[in-house]
């Protein structure tokens, strides 16, 4: 279904520089790549449903940033949108996703026709978008690839507290967040683990980087509980 952009053709009324939103006190990878200039060269653009720039950034714009993680802040409102503001998007990703550049290949374990709803859906003449470099192609740009989390719910107050945590589960290439969902905090040191990635790994690989972490994690916690030092646990960047 076409986006209406009436509003959109009201703002090209405006100067480029009046419609730049402010963004200084933004916490998000949109607001760490849109510049003026960009917003310049993109805000007459519109996908053939639609969908504008303005579209892509509103969340963004609206929601300056969280707490525990730094959100994407744009939407893709369809498959095109990825290519009209690749200029956006394309650093996005990269930032996202740790190093995902434009050539990358997306790697995937799934085969699409043994999945059953895949089935019902080409029957009705539709299907998944996915292509070789996005993967499966959703809204956010945070779950692009496989779209998969694999979460654990994890007690670790000794390392929760430790200063080297947030190092730790970034080499591990694992966030974290409480288990009442992604807007809460740890409560008693449990914590909500999972793949910091989507994309550029296949499901089987994320899953295994979710095991062999928290693996390691409980092994970090042990140490800690004893009163020991974990720097020779210390794992090297994934």
């Amino acid at each position: 279904m076409p986006f209406s952009n009436s509003h959109n053709l009201l703002k090209m009324k405006y100067k480029p520089e009046e419609e730049y939103p402010d963004l200084k006190a933004h916490n998000n990878h949109m607001a760490k790549v849109l510049t003026p200039d960009l917003y310049k060269k993109l805000r007459d653009k519109q996908t053939p449903s639609g969908f504008t720039l303005d579209d892509c950034i509103q969340t963004g714009v609206d929601n300056p940033g969280h707490p525990f993680i730094m959100t994407v802040g744009c939407v893709a409102g369809d498959e095109e949108s990825y290519e009209v503001f690749k200029e956006l998007f394309d650093p996005v990703i990269e930032d996202r996703h740790g190093g995902y550049k434009p050539s990358d290949q997306h790697k995937t374990d799934l085969n699409a026709d043994n999945l059953q709803i895949e089935s019902l859906f080409k029957a009705k003449n539709y299907e998944f978008m996915w292509n070789p470099h996005l993967g499966y192609i959703l809204t956010c740009p945070s779950n692009l690839g496989t779209g998969l989390r694999a979460g654990v719910h994890i007690k670790i107050p000794h390392l929760g507290k430790h200063e080297k945590f947030g190092e730790v589960l970034k080499r591990l290439r694992l966030q974290k967040r409480g288990t009442g969902g992604v807007d809460t905090a740890a409560v008693g040191g449990v914590f909500d683990v999972s793949n910091a990635d989507r994309l550029g790994f296949s499901e089987v690989e994320l899953v295994q980087m979710v095991v062999d972490g928290v693996k390691l994690l409980i092994e970090m916690e042990k140490r800690l509980e004893k009163g020991q030092s974990i720097d020779d646990l210390m794992p090297a960047q994934k």
